[in-house]
This record gives C-alpha cells, structure tokens and sequence, in this order.
C-alpha cells in the first residue's frame, strides 16, 4: 500500500503537479513543472532527480518526465485522500468550498491510510442515510427483522425498490447497519427451529437484532 511508505509533503506536491499535467497533456517538461511550482528551472530539475531516485518518475536528461507505476499509485492515492476530505467538509460539515480545497491541500499529506478509510466509510453511511425511506427501513429493522415483503408491505412502495434500498445500505453493511438471516430447518442464529416463512426467504434486521454465532 501507497502509505506502508512515506514521503515528505514536497514530493507529494511535485508527483500532484506531474500526475495534473499529464492528465492534461500527453507529455510534460521540467519546465512545465517549474512553472506551475513556480520555481526555477534547475530547483525544478534537482526535485525531478529526487523523485527519480525515489522510484517514483522516469526521467532522462532534457527528456519529458513520466511517472512510474509507483509514482502513479500514489498520484492516484493522493487524489482520492483529496477528494475524500473535501467531500466531508463540503457536504457533512458545510464548510464552503474554497475553504474547503484549501484545507483538502494541506491536510491530504498528513492523514495516515487508516484515517481516510474510516473517513471514506463514514462519507457513504452519511450517504445511505440521506434518504428517508432508507432511515425508516434501518428503524424498522432495529426493532424486529424482516423480509422484503413485510417491508415492502410498511413501507406502502415496490418490492424493487425495497431490494433498491437495502442494496444500497448494503454498501455501508462495514459500518454494521445491517445483516440479513435465512431461515433454515434447524438451529439458527436467530434462535428459530422452525421456519415461519420457506427455506429461499431472506431475513433482515440491524446487526444488534441478530445473536452471535
């Protein structure tokens, strides 16, 4: 993983200013990059001799700079921490957005892989949770499980649109919202010998509503 190894803020910077001008252009320069860093040709050549030596470009004399796979991964890496941030402030903490971007830029090089996975989780149960059927279903499904039908029939909505739903806070299923039960024959989880519904029909309810194994 990109964060198992940890590089400095300033050559995070540079591989950011590669990895946008690329995107843009099918080659980039030194002094392509020292004109966006805003530096001089020869401070831009010495950081591009670093990143080469880190494995992070490729690079030949007065040749075009490319970014290795390495160089790419934690290109793409930064990108995504980026985007995760500022999605949190802008759309969980209403913090306007060119705050917003800026707090992104220097906060990106600085938060460790753990933080911005559980920050990625925490965006999408935000996400699931924005709908208000979605709210009514996890409501539900705290006090008793249920099949599809019984919601469908609660809800007052179509049986796709229940499935639609419980998809979707699947997603965030990580972050224990819910689990789903089948009802077999037998000792259960749930504690039921026999089945109150056939063999195919899939219980579900919160993760708290389920005994352990």
């Amino acid at each position: 993983m990109v964060d198992s190894v940890k590089y400095d803020t300033v050559v995070e910077e540079y591989i950011e200013i590669i990895w946008k001008l690329l995107r843009n252009n099918p080659v980039t320069r030194i002094k392509d990059i020292a004109s966006i860093r805003g530096v001089t040709l020869p401070t831009a050549s010495s950081a591009v001799d670093k990143l080469k030596e880190l494995g992070l470009v490729e690079h030949e004399s007065y040749g075009y700079v490319a970014l290795s796979s390495e160089g790419e991964r934690l290109a793409r890496y930064l990108e995504e921490t980026h985007r995760a941030i500022k999605e949190l402030l802008v759309k969980i903490l209403n913090i306007p957005e060119d705050i917003a971007e800026d707090d992104a830029c220097k906060l990106e090089h600085h938060i460790s892989e753990q933080t911005i996975t559980s920050m990625k989780n925490f965006i999408k149960v935000m996400k699931a949770l924005s709908d208000p059927t979605r709210i009514k279903i996890v409501k539900m499904l705290q006090h008793k499980t249920m099949c599809v039908c019984e919601m469908r029939e609660a809800l007052q909505i179509a049986q796709p649109s229940v499935s639609k739903h419980l998809k979707i806070l699947w997603v965030v299923s990580s972050a224990t919202l819910l689990n789903t039960e089948e009802k077999s024959p037998g000792p259960t989880r749930t504690g039921l010998k026999k089945p109150r519904r056939p063999r195919q029909w899939r219980y579900h309810g919160t993760v708290d509503r389920l005994p352990p194994e």
